[in-house]
């Protein structure tokens, strides 16, 4: 069976900052939510003009769940939200928000603070974001800005990187 996924609605989260009614209770929520079912990270891939590559890298922010209600509660914040297909019959339905690059940028800041998982994730975004040089050299991205986006990515991926991270402190009583 094929997998399939579509784009169910869609909106741009505003330059600057997302409704300025929001409360700050809202934006710590939004933090413990993206801390538990959420993703930080750098996407890489290639982009092809006039016969030749160059190197493709943005920021996402992502979650996802099999609330409906709460993944329409994110999209006060723009982004899109994507319709999952179930990988078997017993599966619930799941939901994905996701909101990249510029759109993601005034969201991290505001909810930095209160990350308590995903902290370092969050500031290696905002600096991939931030400090962004969009020069363009013959319709290629400048080689050194090359260089950082690819270093950031490789931090980002150590970060995210799955399985028990090697002890860093010991336990008091230990030698």
């Amino acid at each position: 069976e094929e997998r399939e996924s579509r784009t169910w609605y869609s909106t741009q989260v505003p330059r600057g900052e997302p409704d300025g009614s929001l409360r700050e209770t809202e934006w710590a929520y939004l933090a413990g939510i993206i801390d538990g079912e959420g993703s930080i990270g750098i996407e890489r891939g290639t982009v092809r003009f006039n016969r030749r590559r160059t190197p493709r890298y943005q920021a996402t922010l992502c979650v996802v769940n099999s609330s409906y209600e709460l993944m329409n509660w994110l999209l006060m914040f723009g982004g899109k939200l994507t319709k999952r297909s179930r990988e078997k019959a017993h599966h619930k339905q799941t939901w994905r928000w996701q909101v990249s690059d510029l759109n993601a940028y005034p969201i991290l800041n505001r909810v930095r603070k209160y990350l308590v998982v995903k902290p370092e994730q969050a500031d290696v975004a905002i600096e991939f974001i931030k400090d962004r040089d969009n020069v363009l050299v013959n319709h290629f991205v400048n080689p050194l800005e090359v260089k950082r986006r690819e270093r950031l990515y490789q931090r980002m991926r150590k970060l995210n990187q799955r399985g028990v991270a090697p002890a860093e402190t010991k336990r008091e009583g230990t030698e």
